[in-house]
């Protein structure tokens, strides 16, 4: 009989519902009861270092999650298995995705849609789709869920899933291409992970106004999400110009392939110090800033 570390943070899956309203329940775990009753193949060590749902996730959150996380006893476990809200679930995947490249056994996370108890949610599914991927046995991290109307679960590789559409629900996933592939951060584990310093995250609309954007106290740096096409406003030069002058790294996300044509705003700010990132999610290159800026990762 397998035995599986089962990390509970809150979330839908781990939610119930009552007169409309849907919030956490740390007094169970419903989705394993479900579980249970139906396959009772597996035995779980149940821990909960968090009781959030994810759309209240802080960056001291994802403190905890990690210190218990990469501290956890993995002896005589076949995997683990992290249930998480899927507000954020694609954001926490990345983070997980990199700091856990070489965890000692297969960790999933995954999600829900609906509360276990609703007879429509994808938990019990996403479940058991974590439990199939541990049994093969491959030392992977992956995330897991049945977007709506699909008859399986997804199997997401965390640092290319891509959050929620706002009106399907549905995750996505960045494709796979060379510039994502050749690029390996290295995570240099620690003691105690710590985020003392954050990333300024900019999306550009269009009256974003670059003049009165300031810099909270902690910002380690700024990482400016480009338009679709890799363009982003000239006016931008403007929060690129106080970066240098309080030398906070500026960084571009997603920008194409490294030889493809840029357009002009773009490729000026390039030129006056920004550092492109490509072909990468907005999840992925927050979680390797944030990484990177305080000292745990290597690019």
């Amino acid at each position: 009989m397998k035995k599986i570390i089962l990390v509970l943070t809150g979330g839908t899956i781990g939610s119930c519902e009552s007169d409309g309203v849907i919030s956490t329940d740390n007094s169970r775990c419903r989705i394993l009861e479900l579980y249970n009753d139906i396959y009772a193949d597996c035995q779980f060590k149940v821990y909960r270092p968090l009781d959030i749902l994810s759309e209240d996730l802080s960056l001291s959150d994802w403190e905890k999650l990690l210190n218990f996380l990469l501290n956890i006893d993995t002896a005589g476990y076949d995997g683990m298995i992290i249930t998480h809200g899927s507000d954020t679930l694609s954001w926490t995947a990345a983070m997980l995705g990199i700091c856990l490249s070489r965890f000692p056994v297969p960790v999933m996370i995954t999600a829900a849609d609906l509360v276990p108890d609703d007879m429509r949610s994808n938990a019990l599914a996403n479940f058991r789709k974590c439990v199939d991927l541990i049994d093969t046995g491959d030392k992977i991290i992956r995330a897991v869920y049945r977007n709506p109307g699909n008859s399986e679960p997804t199997v997401f590789i965390p640092e290319r899933m891509t959050e929620a559409d706002r009106f399907t629900d549905s995750f996505g996933s960045a494709p796979e291409n060379s510039a994502f592939k050749t690029e390996q951060p290295v995570f240099s584990r620690a003691d105690n992970i710590s985020f003392g310093k954050n990333v300024l995250l900019l999306h550009p609309y269009p009256s974003l106004d670059y003049e009165n954007i300031s810099f909270p106290e902690n910002t380690g740096a700024v990482l400016h999400i480009t338009c679709h096409s890799g363009s982003v406003s000239r006016r931008a030069m403007t929060i690129l110009r106080k970066c240098r002058e309080k030398e906070i790294p500026f960084f571009l996300c997603s920008l194409k392939e490294p030889d493809s044509s840029l357009y002009e705003s773009a490729d000026i700010l390039i030129q006056n110090g920004a550092m492109p990132f490509y072909s990468m999610t907005t999840e992925s290159a927050y979680a390797r800033l944030l990484l990177m800026i305080n000292g745990y990762l290597h690019i």
